[in-house]
């Protein structure tokens, strides 16, 4: 592949039901891209069938304005932002363009970002996926601090400043370890990659659940310690619009419980294909998979959710799930509750 001189393209799933809302928005994170200190890109931007037909008039003078930089797609039926990238992903593959870049709406690229990871590309030739730390910022552009966050994105920027896993296995420390690591627009992937493993029909966790199979089943993951993306948090921590579709946070959550656990065990099906890792291994890694999982959900307050990912465990295996919590010394309302 030459990462070196092909052009890169941004892959941009975007919907709204109320374009005057978070037309500004789209314009910040287009903005970022046009940016770019890397001049060689393109944009692919996937309107998922926004029901404001100013989204639509927007988009259509945005390619004829830059017809050699920004392609449109419009979907007819609204499937969310997985779906959306899998259509960009093939419209990329047919543009034989290496290497994506994933980018959400309302999220920024920083001018180095590009550069930055093709320069990884270029110098590491078999990498599978790049990703880096990013900045966390609210509606209006201001950073929040790690107080301010939600509890899972919080996990996120505190492992970034540990031991943020790479390599060949990374999904064995982001699924037991670390939980969620690398943020949708803060990853770049290899086009082919991306083809093979096209995000599931989910619109909550569709990242993470792919995340896990481009490596087990692809090549190496590489983590770059500068931020190159900022991502949009809300403040209200119960209010975002993902969790409001979803039923609330009790629906989200339960629903990324699992979307996660289904990509993990995917991950694990691929791994076993692939023989990287063995099949005595299997039953030691969902156990640490549902124990991780459930502290993330219990960060988030979700109480109940957590305890079930500690049934799971249990369900697979008790003796594991005892020596797990005493070597790592879990403890707190997780697991007090779960075993009730």
């Amino acid at each position: 592949m030459n990462f070196a001189s092909a052009s890169a393209a941004f892959v941009i799933p975007h919907w709204t039901p109320d374009f005057r809302q978070t037309q500004h928005h789209l314009e910040a994170t287009l903005n970022g891209i046009f940016q770019q200190t890397d001049p060689n890109w393109r944009i692919v931007l996937i309107d998922d069938a926004s029901p404001d037909p100013e989204a639509r008039a927007y988009l259509q003078q945005l390619e004829r304005q830059y017809p050699d930089r920004v392609h449109i797609l419009y979907k007819e039926t609204n499937e969310g932002a997985g779906a959306a990238r899998n259509l960009g992903i093939h419209w990329v593959q047919r543009q034989d363009s290496p290497l994506i870049l994933f980018n959400d709406a309302d999220d920024l690229s920083y001018p180095r970002r590009l550069e930055v990871v093709r320069r990884v590309f270029v110098e590491q030739p078999t990498t599978g996926v790049v990703y880096s730390t990013f900045r966390v910022i609210d509606q209006d552009g201001q950073e929040l601090s790690l107080a301010e966050m939600t509890g899972s994105v919080a996990e996120v920027i505190e492992a970034h400043r540990q031991h943020p896993p790479q390599g060949d296995n990374a999904w064995i420390a982001i699924g037991t370890e670390t939980g969620y690591i690398n943020h949708t627009s803060s990853t770049a992937v290899r086009t082919d990659l991306a083809v093979q493993f096209p995000f599931p029909p989910e619109r909550v966790s569709e990242d993470s659940h792919t995340w896990f199979r481009y490596s087990a089943g692809g090549g190496p993951f590489v983590y770059v310690n500068e931020p190159l993306s900022a991502y949009r948090n809300t403040r209200d921590k119960a209010g975002s619009k993902s969790r409001l579709r979803e039923g609330g946070k009790r629906g989200f959550y339960a629903t990324k419980a699992r979307v996660d656990a289904e990509g993990f065990r995917a991950a694990v099906r691929l791994a076993l294909t692939h023989k990287k890792i063995r099949p005595e291994q299997t039953d030691d890694l969902l156990v640490k998979f549902y124990l991780r999982l459930g502290q993330t959900l219990a960060r988030e307050e979700e109480v109940e959710l957590a305890s079930e990912q500690y049934r799971a465990a249990l369900a697979i295996s008790p003796e594991l799930t005892a020596q797990w919590v005493s070597e790592r010394g879990v403890a707190g309302q997780t697991w007090t509750i779960g075993r009730k």
